[in-house]
């Protein structure tokens, strides 16, 4: 499940749930019709796409007993007070992404802006079920960009998923069918091409079990796998690449109480490649998180060097500050240094508010 920011985007290597966003019902995957695009990165993005599809959670990690109408998440970047010395303090709002929710907890829209000027604008509307039946996607000047379409069974089954361009042409679809104990998801582009072929496995509670990503001649390109404990917590995920061989590996530890503490990421030869810790306060709300790279050109992303590298060995401290609820409210980002102690990277604050 979403932990943060920081495990989203530089430790979980295999952790699909994220990649989907912090909420899973929006559709961050619209992209992966797009020309330019290698064969491994549109396999990867429609295996991801399928996911949230699929499962369609509100990972929303909010306690209260009220109903929420809206979350705001005001981005803020760091200076020194003044220009080469002195504390450090906070400047201004780089990024905010509000997230509007109905009476019944369905996410109806959500909104990303830049120095308040709109980036992208995703439109939610949900059938009967509070399953997804459309979403539209607004670029910057609120024009519509694209537009995807959710077909089910009469019995809730998803069925297909079609998406159109911002004029209404076809861009392509995921088919799914139920294959013995596995989701079969086939991709088709605007000409009815496949592009890419998906399985899922879930398991009863719909946690994911193993997912793999083909080509259209049946290779398998990218491939992850979980195991659980007897309680149902992840403990151990894995990705595999082209040849069935393993690319990363992450393992998971818990403390007594059930309360993750502990994320260690290795390579494909068992070597740690990063590591995340977890602490948490007496009210079981997580207060703190230290991420460390242990070598140099730590692998970021899904599979080997698919996303980038991190710069150097590194050291990063999240701090969380919370409300009488119980909900963070305040979340600051530190950077260790080589020779240096330590500087504030970035502010996030987060409002809630409610029905």
């Amino acid at each position: 499940m979403y932990i943060s920011d920081l495990g989203k985007n530089e430790m979980t290597l295999c952790e699909l749930e994220v990649y989907a966003g912090v909420n899973a019902k929006v559709n961050y995957s619209f992209d992966f019709f797009e020309s330019g695009l290698s064969e491994k990165e549109i396999i990867v993005q429609a295996l991801l796409n399928g996911i949230s599809s699929l499962i369609q959670q509100n990972n929303l990690e909010i306690k209260t007993h009220k109903k929420i109408r809206k979350i705001e998440h005001k981005f803020l970047d760091i200076k020194k007070k003044y220009v080469f010395f002195g504390p450090w303090k906070e400047n201004k709002i780089i990024d905010k992404m509000v997230w509007d929710y109905d009476y019944n907890g369905n996410l109806v829209e959500w909104n990303w802006y830049r120095k308040d000027n709109l980036v992208r604008k995703v439109v939610i509307s949900n059938n009967s079920n509070s399953r997804l039946s459309e979403q539209i996607s607004y670029n910057f000047k609120n024009e519509i960009e694209k537009r995807v379409v959710y077909k089910y069974s009469q019995t809730g089954v998803l069925l297909e998923e079609t998406y159109y361009t911002g004029d209404g042409s076809l861009k392509g679809k995921c088919v799914y069918e139920n294959i013995n104990d596995r989701i079969a998801s086939t991709v088709f582009d605007d000409s009815d091409k496949i592009i890419a072929k998906i399985e899922y496995m879930l398991s009863e509670d719909n946690r994911i079990l193993e997912v793999k990503g083909y080509n259209a001649d049946d290779c398998l390109i990218i491939g992850f796998d979980y195991r659980y404990d007897s309680n149902g917590w992840k403990i151990e995920e894995r990705c595999f690449l082209e040849g069935n061989i393993r690319s990363d590996k992450i393992v998971y530890k818990y403390d007594k109480e059930c309360r993750r503490i502990e994320d260690i990421s290795y390579d494909e030869k068992d070597v740690i490649r990063s590591i995340i810790k977890y602490t948490y306060d007496s009210n079981d709300n997580l207060i703190g998180e230290v991420y460390h790279s242990q070598i140099k050109l730590s692998p970021m992303g899904i599979g080997k060097g698919l996303y980038g590298h991190l710069e150097q060995e590194s050291k990063i401290d999240i701090m969380y500050k919370y409300n009488s609820e119980d909900n963070w409210i305040k979340k600051v980002y530190l950077k260790f240094e080589k020779n240096l102690s330590s500087r504030p990277v970035s502010i996030t604050y987060r409002e809630i508010k409610y029905y």
